[in-house]
Order: C-alpha cells, then structure tokens, then sequence
C-alpha cells in the first residue's frame, strides 16, 4: 500500500481481508490495518469484504488444482 500510495496520491485503496472465522475478525483486522494506515501514510482505504476459512483452499493449493473446479461448491468458491 506504501508503495501503490507513493506513487499515485489518488488512488482508492480498498481492502478484503482474507482467512477469517468470522465477520467481526474480518472487520476487527480491517480496524487495525486502516488504523495504521492513517497514522503512518495519511491514507484511508476502504473495507470492502472478507473471505472465510476454508479447508478446500488449502487442499486445492497441494493439489496445485484451483479451489473454484475442486470443490465448486465450497464456501470460498
């Protein structure tokens, strides 16, 4: 973000936060990303989601398969 920030003042930074349990640990680590992002950068991104766990990914990663055609019907598909 540092970088992306340095090089264009403009650019409208929006984070989905990934590997959550729960919609509140997505929001809760949003928190402190975008705290640290204003006090360090002057920069304010945008809370836009977050992804659960999910097993299927992590099988789909060793099988060096994409998660969407293994297992299509999973929560992260």
């Amino acid at each position: 973000m540092k970088t992306v920030h340095c090089r264009c003042r403009n650019v409208d930074i929006r984070i989905a936060v990934n590997m959550v349990h729960t919609a509140d640990e997505g929001k809760e680590v949003f928190d402190r990303i975008q705290s640290v992002c204003r006090s360090f950068l002057s920069l304010n991104p945008r809370y836009i989601g977050h992804m659960l766990v999910d097993p299927h990914v992590a099988l789909a990663v060793r099988r060096q398969v994409p998660f969407m055609f293994s297992e299509p019907r999973s929560a992260a598909s």
